[in-house]
C-alpha cells in the first residue's frame, strides 16, 4: 500500500492550513487534528478497499523466438465502482525482453476488459510465469493497494512461426529476394510430365511432342512439373561453434528457424521433410513426412534444441544417416567451425554422404572476424587481435575450399539472409531437377 497523488495533495493542503494558523498560535493543534482526520480516512479507505476483481490469462501459449509477442490478461471488475488497475507479470529472468512492463486500464463496474503487454522471447524452451502483481486505487482514492495473485502460466517459445507465413507468401507470390526477382514457378521447371499445351514463343524445341504435333494444326509441347515426394532432411550441428552469437542471435537459433522454414516450404511443394539434430550423439531424429501432424512434430522437436560446449562427432552422424536414410535424399547441413581440426571429421564424412545423397552445407559469415580484419589497430593488443583474425579467416577459406573440392555445395550466408539463401537454393534444385 502506498499513498496516492490525492493523499499527497491533501498533505500539502494541511501544511498550508498549518502555516496560515501559525500567526495565531494554533499551528500545533491544527497540525495534529488535521493529520488525525486524514489518517482516519486513510485507514478506513484502505479497510473498505478489498480487491474484488478476477484476473485470468487468455490467448495462445505459443510464442515465437525474437518476435514481438503479447501476453494477454482478462480482468473482470466485480465492484460497483470504477476500477483503475495496473498489472505487472512475473517474467522469467534473462530469456525475455519486456517492452511494456506495466499495462494499465480503467474498468467500469461489472465490466470485463483485456489487457496486454509486449514481450520478445530470447531463448527457445518452456517457461513458467508464476504470478501477476496488481495495483489499484482505493475507494476514496487515498491509497494505491498492491496485490500479488498466483496466476501460473506456461508458455512455449518456438522457432519464429511468423517467418513461416512470410516465406509462404513469398514462395506463393513467386518472389524470394530483396530485389523482387521472380524465382518460383512450379509448372514447366521440373522433369515429371503433367500435360500438353500449345507452343508459345520462348518454349524450348526439346519440349515439342512430335506425335501430338503431327495430329494438330499448331505445334504441341509437353508441360512438366517439379518432382514431388523427395526427402529433404535438415541436419543441425548443435556443437560448440553454433553457440556463438551473430547480431544478437545464437547461430543455432538462426539455423533452427531456417530448418523449420525449409521443412514447411518442402511440404508445400510436395516433398517430405525430416529433421536430425546431433552433437556428440544423435539428439533428435524425425523421419521424412508431411501434413499437419508432421509439422507439429517438427515444431515440438525444434523448440527446445540447445547447443553443447563440445565439438560435434561427425562419425556418429554418418553412421545414423547410413542406417535410417535408405533412399537418396537432399541433406541441408547447418554447421560451423573455427579451426581445421574441427572441420577434419566433417571433411572425412562428406565424400561418403555425398556419394549416397545430395548434400549442401551452410555456414554463416564470421562478421566479427571480418570487422577485426578490416580494422586499423592503434596499439600492440589490437595488432595481435587483427593478426589472429586474419589467420582465422585465411584458415576458414581453406576449409571452405576443401569442402567444395569434395563436390559438396558449400554456401556461406550472411546471418540475416540465411533463410532466404536456403530456400533459394532448394527451389533452384527443384527447378533444375538436381536432386535425383
Amino acid at each position: 500500500m502506498q499513498a496516492s497523488k490525492r493523499t499527497v495533495l491533501l498533505s500539502i493542503l494541511i501544511l498550508l492550513i498549518v502555516a496560515a494558523a501559525a500567526p495565531f498560535g494554533l499551528a500545533p493543534p491544527v497540525f495534529v487534528l488535521s493529520n488525525l482526520v486524514l489518517g482516519f480516512f486513510f485507514l478506513m479507505d484502505r479497510l473498505r478497499s478489498k480487491p474484488d476483481f478476477e484476473i485470468s490469462r487468455v490467448g495462445g501459449e505459443k510464442l515465437s523466438l525474437f518476435a514481438d509477442e503479447e501476453i494477454v490478461f482478462e480482468v473482470y471488475n466485480r465492484m460497483n465502482r470504477q476500477l483503475r488497475v495496473d498489472l505487472r507479470d512475473e517474467v522469467p529472468d534473462f530469456h525475455f525482453e519486456v517492452r511494456t512492463p506495466v499495462c494499465r486500464a480503467i474498468i467500469q463496474p461489472h465490466e470485463k476488459v483485456r489487457m496486454a503487454y509486449g514481450i520478445i522471447p530470447r531463448k527457445r524452451g518452456i517457461y513458467e510465469f508464476p504470478a501477476v502483481h496488481a495495483r489499484f486505487e482505493s475507494r476514496l482514492g487515498l491509497s494505491l493497494v498492491h496485490v500479488r495473485q498466483e496466476l501460473p502460466g506456461k508458455y512455449k517459445v518456438y522457432p519464429n512461426l511468423k517467418d513461416l507465413r512470410k516465406y509462404r507468401l513469398m514462395v506463393f507470390g513467386g518472389y524470394l529476394s530483396a530485389t523482387g526477382k521472380r524465382i518460383w514457378n512450379q509448372r514447366g521447371s521440373g522433369m515429371e510430365f503433367e500435360s500438353l499445351r500449345h507452343y508459345v514463343s520462348g518454349d524450348s524445341f526439346r519440349k515439342i511432342n512430335w506425335n501430338a504435333t503431327a495430329r494438330s494444326p499448331v505445334p504441341i509441347v509437353n508441360q512438366y512439373e517439379v518432382e514431388k515426394n523427395q526427402d529433404v532432411i535438415a541436419i543441425l550441428d548443435a556443437g560448440r561453434p553454433m553457440s556463438y552469437e551473430v547480431r544478437g542471435c545464437k547461430k543455432l537459433d538462426l539455423a533452427v528457424n531456417t530448418a523449420l522454414i525449409l521443412s514447411d516450404i518442402a511440404n508445400l511443394t510436395g516433398d517430405k521433410s525430416g529433421l536430425l539434430v546431433f552433437n556428440t550423439e544423435i539428439g533428435t531424429w524425425i523421419g521424412p513426412g508431411k501434413g499437419p501432424e508432421h509439422r507439429l512434430k517438427l515444431m515440438e522437436g525444434l523448440f527446445d534444441v540447445d547447443y553443447t560446449r563440445e565439438t560435434s562427432n561427425w562419425q556418429v552422424l554418418f553412421g545414423h544417416v547410413g542406417r535410417v536414410l535408405k533412399k537418396r535424399s537432399i541433406l541441408f547441413v547447418f554447421t560451423e567451425f573455427e579451426t581445421a581440426d574441427e572441420a577434419d571429421d566433417l571433411l572425412k564424412c562428406l565424400p561418403f554422404l555425398h556419394g549416397r545423397h545430395l548434400v549442401m552445407v551452410f555456414t554463416m559469415v564470421p562478421e566479427n572476424l571480418e570487422a577485426l580484419g578490416r580494422s586499423v589497430p592503434k596499439d600492440d593488443s589490437e595488432i595481435f587481435l587483427k593478426t589472429a583474425a586474419l589467420e582465422m579467416l585465411e584458415e576458414r577459406k581453406l576449409i571452405l575450399s576443401r569442402i567444395r573440392k569434395t563436390g559438396v555445395m558449400c554456401v556461406e550466408c550472411l546471418p540475416d539472409e540465411l533463410g532466404t539463401d536456403v530456400i533459394n537454393r532448394y527451389i533452384a534444385l527443384k527447378r533444375k531437377n538436381a536432386a535425383m
